[in-house]
């Protein structure tokens, strides 16, 4: 079976006829018969009834069958001539979770792909668990999670951390080093960041106590914030450019919520040069914003450390 037979057969169940198959592959009727006949013999059963005076081919069951199998035979023949052009152009899968992907990435973005024109960037938002499996799967080279678990054949690996700080309206009636009891849960805009602020949430609040709103996605945020004595508390990478954006009002916590740890998850495998190059971008980014921390220069030992403990 090869592809020029596939390619015969296709023709013909798309435009109806041999005339116009032929027409079609810029073949005589006779090449291309002989082509679907060969299929036909190397398959042990017939693909068309032909009959004298049928201006239109008409499949057999088994030709109808076979049409998913030529359509995946097609497919294969397609990526298997990419391999030497995929060999030859770099390419980089990325997914973030929402706030990072936000308020950090595009930057980042914007220098990966002026310093490397020759890779093709594909970029998703995922949240934490979503990511882990598109990294097993191999769908993306590297992740930011927020919520680090266990999964064989995936690396966990610290990126940087960094402050949660208190956000308000700029005439709202906050002192300037806001207490958790000085926070009316009534005026909440929750984030569930990660495990850690989670339970710093429950010790200071009761969980009966609903927040105002309860959001996942930081495109909502703004919405609400500007609302009296509305409240949030944000990362700082998201706290201080909405503060340079919009003229919200940033404020310390005393006794707040531990700083959030951003990790990224790559795969049990040499590290590809994309990634690399990636890693290289983020941590000059990190490194000129305030209240972050890049931890990627120790990334190696830190790892370590984690799997040990494990």
């Amino acid at each position: 079976m090869t592809n020029l037979e596939i390619e015969a057969f296709m023709a013909v169940v798309r435009t109806g006829s041999i005339t116009r198959a032929a027409q079609f592959l810029y073949t005589t009727q006779s090449a291309l018969s002989r082509r679907i006949k060969t299929l036909e013999q190397e398959l042990g059963y017939t693909l068309m009834k032909r009959q004298k005076g049928m201006r239109s081919i008409e499949l057999t069951p088994e030709g109808q069958s076979f049409i998913t199998v030529a359509e995946k035979w097609r497919l294969l023949w397609e990526e298997a001539r990419e391999i030497s052009r995929m060999e030859r152009h770099l390419s980089l899968n990325l997914s973030a979770v929402d706030s990072v992907s936000t308020y950090i990435m595009p930057k980042v973005y914007e220098d990966f792909l002026l310093q490397n024109p020759e890779v093709s960037v594909s970029i998703r938002t995922l949240h934490s668990q979503e990511a882990y499996g598109c990294i097993e799967s191999g769908v993306v080279d590297i992740a930011f999670i927020s919520d680090d678990m266990y999964v064989s054949g995936v690396e966990t690996v610290p990126a940087f951390r960094e402050r949660m700080l208190f956000v308000c309206a700029a005439d709202a009636h906050y002192p300037q080093t806001v207490h958790p009891s000085q926070m009316d849960p009534a005026r909440q805009i929750r984030f569930p960041w990660n495990p850690e602020y989670d339970q710093w949430h429950r010790c200071w609040f009761d969980s009966r106590l609903k927040p105002w709103v309860l959001l996942d996605k930081m495109s909502f945020f703004e919405e609400f914030l500007f609302r009296g004595e509305n409240w949030a508390i944000l990362p700082a990478s998201a706290a201080c450019r909405l503060k340079a954006q919009t003229g919200l009002s940033v404020r310390p916590i005393q006794e707040g919520p531990p700083e959030r740890l951003i990790y990224y998850l790559v795969a049990d495998r040499p590290m590809g040069e994309p990634v690399k190059r990636f890693l290289e971008c983020l941590d000059r980014r990190l490194r000129g914003m305030d209240g972050v921390a890049s931890l990627l220069e120790f990334s190696s030992s830190v790892k370590e450390t984690k799997a040990e403990s494990r």
